[in-house]
């Protein structure tokens, strides 16, 4: 059992195993959705899934239908904006932000999709000098608008 939540904890659900492996998305409307480079999804049985609290604070958004089905879909925290888990109302599915879960799974990434619209220097990120903690005051990018 995997328990999972939003940014400000207001709401709360889990889902149980199986769960699949990680779908990542470079499309432009995830990547507006998520405010990140790309969404991490996973999926569940719905039969699995259960909110534990806050489900009313749950909104969900469908994009305007641009070439044909399914439309853009995406669930997310009234209160804290966090993106939330996406029960459809015709598959017997959820799809579920990889970042809304409160512990580790063992899920890992199996492809990526819509590449051809990946933001340009997503692949190198990984070379960068990383910290375990918040960059040093001195590194932060923004001293160099000073």
């Amino acid at each position: 059992m995997a328990r999972g939540s939003c940014l400000c904890r207001e709401v709360g659900f889990e889902v149980a195993e199986p769960i699949t492996a990680v779908e990542l998305c470079h499309c432009h409307k995830c990547q507006k959705a998520y405010g990140a480079p790309f969404a991490a999804t996973l999926y569940a049985r719905r039969e699995a899934f259960r909110w534990l609290h806050g489900e009313a604070l749950v909104a969900t958004w469908d994009a305007p239908l641009e070439d044909s089905p399914p439309a853009y879909r995406h669930s997310f925290c009234r209160r804290c904006g966090s993106p939330l888990p996406l029960l459809w109302d015709d598959l017997p599915i959820v799809e579920l932000p990889v970042v809304t879960l409160d512990e580790p799974v063992s899920a890992r990434p199996a492809y990526r999709m819509f590449t051809d619209q990946r933001v340009d220097w997503v692949d190198e990120a990984h070379r960068l000098r990383g910290y375990e903690r918040g960059a040093p005051l001195r590194e932060k990018v923004f001293q160099s608008l000073r």
